[in-house]
């Protein structure tokens, strides 16, 4: 929410922020901000002041930036138009977008906004009701009981609707008499207006594509909680442990957003290692190490030593190599997720030969841990390797399909996230 001041510093209404640097407002606001008429459309060298008020009360130091008018649509007799989009010269620290909602049957619904009314430098929040729209294509908002009216200094604020979770529209005009009554712009007025603002008013897609998810996305990963809590106390005790499952049943989901979180969390440090990444296996567990131990290399400096770290690997394995990872990083233990094994079973038995010896000999040193994904269609493969089965063996997680519960938390859980999503009546039940 902005706060928007003429050329003396008095605030003359608010705005709202749709995107880092764009703003909405009334109209009337940028012409009382600007002094001038509220039929003359502002020069392209206009410019007006804006902060953030809400933020300000609690940073003193907090600052305001400039914006330019970049879209402007006048008031029109006896209603409509009124409509202003700003353009920040800098994002505000702190200031967040909010969310467009293109809303239809509201009646009865709660809703609140803010307000600098006279006599109230501090701001005052409104409470209200929305009734429908009338016939400008403006929505009427009732004073709820015992709640402040709207007024002057309320022009151009978000109008938050507490059912829908989201902004549907903005304060345009405030009746004096009884009742007390005010009507809003909708947001599906403004998107008309302006359809090249439609996008900011589609939410995200709460799901991800049929691709893995990363440790990047773990607050998004659901229904795996109880096998990503047993993988974790499974590494605690051994070195290394093999998920093995169908093709698309979650294993690099659940090494990845699951497990590698969870263990990075309680003091390790991780590398992710794809086998066939690179010119080799043990190249490509080098060139995972590598930031760990030089983070400010550039990527020339990089391609460089990765060849070099390989050789280290080659004749001394991984106990000084880890014991520096560790120091640098002040870890307790390394990671190692080797995801997709089975890409190993295709490869020269040579490069296999030379990651199994670091990541697969019995002098492998104690802190490290060894996470592994394998298709269950290769497993009597891997199991048969003779260097890599008896390692297999020792430790597999058998992955299973999801189960109802686990399922249906998929499928709402990522939806609940975001605000003004919902399905339809009936359709979690059918789809699990």
């Amino acid at each position: 929410m902005l706060r928007i001041r003429d050329l003396r510093g008095d605030p003359v209404g608010l705005g709202f922020l749709i995107s880092p640097e764009l703003a909405l407002t009334c109209a009337h606001v940028v012409s009382a901000a600007l002094g001038t008429p509220q039929d003359q459309e502002p020069s392209p060298a206009s410019r007006i002041r804006v902060d953030l008020p809400l933020v300000s009360a609690f940073a003193p130091d907090a600052v305001g930036v400039g914006a330019s008018v970049e879209r402007w649509l006048p008031p029109r007799e006896p209603g409509g138009g009124d409509m202003a989009l700003l353009r920040l010269d800098a994002a505000l620290p702190g200031a967040h977008p909010v969310r467009l909602i293109e809303a239809e049957g509201v009646w009865g619904h709660p809703v609140r906004a803010f307000g600098f009314p006279a006599g109230r430098p501090g701001g005052v929040w409104h409470s209200g009701v929305l009734r429908d729209s009338q016939a400008y294509g403006w929505i009427q908002a009732d004073l709820a009981d015992g709640g402040y009216p709207v007024s002057r200094g309320f022009s151009g604020t978000p109008v938050w609707d507490e059912d829908r979770v989201g902004v549907v529209g903005m304060i345009a005009v405030a009746e004096s008499g009884r009742p007390p009554v005010s009507y809003l712009i909708p947001t599906a007025g403004i998107l008309r207006a302006w359809p090249e603002l439609r996008p900011l008013a589609i939410p995200p897609s709460p799901f991800r594509s049929l691709t893995a998810f990363r440790e990047a996305d773990a607050p998004h990963f659901y229904g795996r909680r109880a096998e990503s809590d047993e993988l974790d106390l499974a590494l605690a005790g051994e070195q290394r442990v093999a998920i093995v499952g169908a093709s698309g049943s979650g294993k690099s989901s659940l090494a990845l957003a699951g497990v590698l979180p969870r263990l990075r969390r309680s003091g390790a440090e991780a590398v992710v290692v794809r086998p066939t990444h690179g010119s080799s296996p043990l190249a490509v567990l080098a060139a995972a190490l590598l930031p760990l131990l030089e983070p400010g290399l550039s990527e020339t400096g990089r391609l460089a030593r990765i060849s070099e770290l390989t050789e280290v690997l080659r004749r001394g394995g991984l106990a000084d190599v880890v014991a520096r990872v560790l120091d640098l990083s002040s870890s307790r233990r390394l990671l190692v997720v080797v995801d997709q094994f089975e890409e190993l079973l295709a490869l020269a038995p040579e490069d296999v030969d030379e990651l199994a010896d670091v990541l697969f000999d019995d002098a492998l040193p104690q802190p490290v841990r060894v996470l592994t994904t394998l298709r269950a269609d290769f497993l009597e493969m891997a199991l048969a390797h003779p260097r890599l089965g008896a390692v297999i063996g020792r430790r597999v997680h058998a992955l299973g399909p999801l189960g109802p519960e686990r399922l249906r938390e998929v499928v709402t859980a990522p939806v609940d996230a975001v605000p003004a999503v919902r399905y339809e009546t009936g359709l979690v039940d059918r789809m699990t």
